[in-house]
Parts: C-alpha cells; sequence; structure tokens
C-alpha cells in the first residue's frame, strides 16, 4: 500500500487502538495497526489491552506500545492516556468506560460506533451494524481504520505475527517433555471455550480423537488451559500417540505449536484465529445464531474446514434450551468431521 502524502499524514503522530476483551477478539483486531503502520509516515502505533493477550499483542512488531486496562480503575486509566498525548484513538470494542476514558484524556480524534447511546463521546462515528453478523469482525475493525484514512484497502487485511525462536525451542523442548516428537508431524484438538459461542461437545471431540487416532499415523496433542487438564485427559483417553498437554504451554509457546501443527481443529475460540493467522489449516466448528456464527467470528483464511449444524434457520439469537434444536452443536456428525479431517491431510500428502 502506497503511504499517503496528505496533511492529516503531518499531524496524526501517536494514534491508540483499543481492544480490551478477549484473545480472538485482539487477534482480529491486529490488521487494524499493520494497516495503519502502512497508511501513515512514520506513526507509532499503541495498543490499550486486557493484560492476558499481552503475549499475543507482542508478537505483533507493528505494535510499538503496550497499554494495559486495569479494569474496574478509570482515573489511573484517564492520567495514562493524558500523558501519551494521542493524536488519535479508535474504539474497536466500544463500552461506555472506555469510550469516556479518551473524552477526559483529552484525545483529539476518537473515533467510535455511531449506535450507541454514548457515541456522542466520538468525535467521528462510524455508522454500521456488527450485531446482525453480516460482515467479518476484521472486515467491521478495518472500517474503523478507514475513517483514519479512506484509502486503506477494507480487502486487504493482513496477519503480521512474528514467533521468536527462542520461544519456538521452549515450546519444543516442553513438547518433547511430555513424550511428543516435535520434529514429527502432527495435529492440535483445542476444545476448551471461554463461553463466547455454543461448543461441541467433550463427548465428540472424546470420539473424534478415537477415530483420528486409529486412522491417521502421526500425533494428536490436545491442547488448553490449566483448568482444562482433567477435560483433555477423558478426551486423549488410552488412545495411541495422544498427548494431554493443557496447561503446558505459555501463549507464545502455544502459537508456535499452532504453527508447526499440519492441522488445528477447535471451537469458536481464540486458539482457531491465531492458528488462521500463522497460515495454519483449521478446522471450527460454529453455532447458526447471528451473534456468534462464522459469518463473522469465522477464522478469517481460507485454510479452513468449517461445520455449522443443518437446522434449517439462522437464529438472531440463542435462546438456550428452549429451542427445538437445543443442543444443535450435536447435529454435526462426528464421522463426518473425522472422514472430512482425513480428507484434507489426504491432500496435503500427511494421512
Amino acid at each position: 500500500m502506497k503511504k499517503t502524502k496528505n496533511k492529516m499524514n503531518k499531524e496524526l503522530k501517536k494514534i491508540l487502538v483499543v481492544r480490551t476483551d478477549k484473545i480472538g477478539d485482539v487477534v482480529l483486531s491486529l490488521p487494524v495497526v499493520t494497516a495503519l503502520k502502512q497508511a501513515f509516515e512514520n506513526v507509532s502505533v499503541t495498543m490499550l489491552i486486557n493484560p492476558l493477550v499481552k503475549d499475543i499483542v507482542e508478537m505483533c512488531p507493528d505494535v510499538d506500545k503496550i497499554l494495559f486496562d486495569m479494569e474496574p480503575g478509570f482515573g489511573s486509566l484517564v492520567s495514562d492516556l493524558r500523558r501519551e498525548k494521542f493524536d488519535a484513538a479508535l474504539l474497536l470494542h466500544p463500552t461506555l468506560r472506555l469510550a469516556a476514558a479518551l473524552f477526559f484524556a483529552g484525545i483529539p480524534l476518537r473515533i467510535g460506533t455511531g449506535y450507541r447511546l454514548y457515541s456522542f463521546l466520538f468525535n467521528k462515528k462510524v455508522f454500521e451494524h456488527r450485531k446482525t453478523g453480516n460482515k467479518h469482525e476484521a472486515e467491521l475493525n478495518l472500517s474503523l481504520a478507514r475513517a483514519l484514512y479512506p484509502d486503506i484497502n477494507p480487502d486487504n487485511i493482513l496477519f503480521n505475527l512474528n514467533i521468536d525462536s527462542e520461544i519456538i525451542k521452549d515450546a519444543a523442548g516442553k513438547s518433547e517433555n511430555s513424550g511428543v516428537n516435535f520434529s514429527s508431524p502432527f495435529i492440535v484438538i483445542h476444545p476448551g471455550s471461554k463461553g463466547s459461542a455454543l461448543t461441541w461437545s467433550e463427548d465428540n471431540f472424546r470420539a473424534l480423537v478415537k477415530i483420528l487416532s486409529e486412522k491417521i499415523g502421526f500425533q494428536i496433542l490436545v491442547t488448553g488451559v490449566e483448568e482444562e487438564k482433567d477435560m483433555a485427559e477423558k478426551i486423549c483417553g488410552k488412545n495411541r500417540n495422544v498427548f494431554n498437554t493443557a496447561g503446558l504451554f505459555t501463549l507464545k509457546e502455544l502459537a508456535a505449536v499452532l504453527k508447526k501443527s499440519e492441522l488445528v481443529i477447535a471451537n469458536s475460540t481464540g486458539p482457531i484465529h491465531i492458528a488462521a493467522a500463522l497460515n495454519t489449516f483449521v478446522v471450527g466448528f460454529y453455532p447458526p445464531a447471528r451473534p456468534m456464527n462464522a459469518k463473522r467470528w469465522g477464522p478469517y483464511t481460507k485454510k479452513r474446514l468449517l461445520f455449522v449444524p443443518e437446522t434449517g434457520e439462522i437464529c438472531s439469537s440463542c435462546s438456550g434450551p428452549e429451542c427445538p434444536y437445543w443442543n444443535c452443536m450435536d447435529l454435526i456428525d462426528v464421522r463426518d468431521v473425522a472422514e472430512k479431517v482425513m480428507s484434507v491431510l489426504n491432500n496435503k500428502g500427511m494421512a
């Protein structure tokens, strides 16, 4: 992308990008930073984030500085932002608290949605509904960046993540200590989720692991956080060449494992977006409800295979146990998933 030479380019030297929610949300926001770095000469881009996602943001070389939102503090946040003397701020995931913080910090140009009661706190508004689920989250994020520089190509969504060689060595070492041959092919199954969407069940993942362990000739790593160790152990079962690595890796090390993997299978959760951003083939499970559907929240890549339950309906929201299709995610057949995963691996020359 050719860098702009207009007056705005000279005026905007420090830009703040605000995204304080979960891992997947932040991964899908990083292309905004890359687009801004390409659009403006000599610009410094800071991200305000949840401390829990620090590892992922540190992997993006386009982020010049990281600030942490230590909720529920407000005055200290305003003071921190005012001290930085930002020229502009983009609020990608709006809340009243964050919008007010940008306002009281005196940031001259504040960009956010035009559809909230507190949108008067922004002086440049973008009128684009997210809740309809008609556009991908990464594209919606880039729309806010285009409010700063309209010539940003909305289709040019780039993920720029670097994994340090020492992190790869650490991930390999931990894997080897757990019995995994890191230099031999493996796939990753990440069954956990933080509850942002309906998920494929533990029982389904356990059945899938059993089939794949019998049919494919290489290792399966079941990943997750520390509190998912017991679930991962049940999914692993007594199957050969299946390893419970839940709680083993830091977030950066997990990224190294996902990049090395031949294929990643997961629910709608952060690791599927990390894997897609690192150009690993991904297999995902998504509900038909608009607020959590694959059109908005699916991995942003062509190297993907997605499963959505066939209910014949696209729900405006999920009504839970009251729905006649509850739990619709169990309509996704384990054997169908296994066959299609093996087909992908065959096409890669792996199975």
